[in-house]
């Protein structure tokens, strides 16, 4: 009886001390997420397009950025294909030609 009273004490200490880093973790992401909200717009205007964006033309096209050409005039991408059994076009996308950033990738 007393094995199981220490396996039982022991499960019930798991269990609190996992609900105590879920809700750290929690608290934290709602911190910085909250963080984000207020300076969204100042964060996103220094963001400069460069590879892993994930941008829309204004031809309604979606592509990848592979790698800024003539300091960001320019971009190597790849078209993201509708499909599975569709390729990626691999094309040259001028700056003007982006409509918006949909996918800010890390620096």
């Amino acid at each position: 009886m007393e094995n199981f009273d220490q396996q039982v004490q022991f499960i019930l200490l798991t269990a609190a001390l996992l609900a105590l880093i879920f809700v750290i973790l929690y608290l934290v992401g709602r911190k910085k997420n909250r963080e984000f909200q207020e300076h969204r717009e100042e964060i996103l205007s220094l963001h400069k397009i460069g590879p892993r964006d994930i941008v829309l033309l204004k031809d309604g096209r979606r592509v990848t950025i592979t790698e800024p050409i003539d300091d960001g005039t320019a971009f190597s991408a790849e078209t993201i294909p509708d499909s599975i059994f569709k390729r990626a076009d691999k094309l040259t996308v001028q700056a003007d030609e982006i409509e918006k950033i949909e996918y800010y990738a890390n620096p």
